[in-house]
């Protein structure tokens, strides 16, 4: 039995290598992004992760944690969260996220964690009863949460072709 926010389609190639397409329930395109998760602090300053995430669409992502770390505890105490996300190779196209964060926790996560996993990593993660049981008593000892971050507002940088664009339409002050 799959997680309540997946569904597969068809595998695309990407970069040499086979990619499974994903899909959440709503049809939205998930994808593996690389991120900083940025939480607030009981004693009014910020918290930032690096961190692995999935994008479900433009305005859904989802990371994985322990209930024991920094980012976790905030959430919990102050679900206002911000995500900054980057291209692969850092210098590129990137995006600012502010929303709600909720945090989803075993054993009721356990089906949407192993497809997280499965779509980050790319690969199956095992099948059967017996594995799924060693798998969620292992998560269970890590504490492992899923966390869905709500977006509420986006900003994006330029793409680097429409910062070409707008450079070479300024006029310079000896063209005039």
């Amino acid at each position: 039995m799959r997680g309540a926010l997946f569904r597969r389609a068809r595998r695309l190639p990407l970069d040499g290598k086979e990619f499974r397409k994903v899909r959440d329930v709503t049809g939205r395109i998930v994808r593996p992004v690389r991120a900083v998760l940025i939480t607030r602090r009981r004693a009014e300053g910020i918290q930032a992760s690096p961190v692995s995430a999935l994008a479900i669409g433009e305005e859904s992502f989802l990371v994985t944690s322990s209930e024991v770390t920094a980012k976790t505890r905030n959430i919990q105490r102050d679900p206002r969260v911000a995500l900054c996300v980057v291209s692969d190779n850092w210098y590129g196209p990137w995006r600012t996220v502010e929303g709600k964060a909720e945090i989803r926790t075993l054993p009721g996560a356990f089906e949407d964690l192993k497809e997280f996993h499965r779509v980050r990593d790319g690969g199956p993660l095992g099948a059967g009863a017996e594995y799924d049981a060693r798998l969620l008593a292992s998560w269970q000892a890590e504490a492992k949460v899923l966390i869905a971050v709500h977006a509420e507002r986006v900003a994006r940088a330029p793409s680097l072709d429409e910062l070409a664009a707008t450079i070479a339409s300024r006029q310079l002050p000896g063209d005039r």
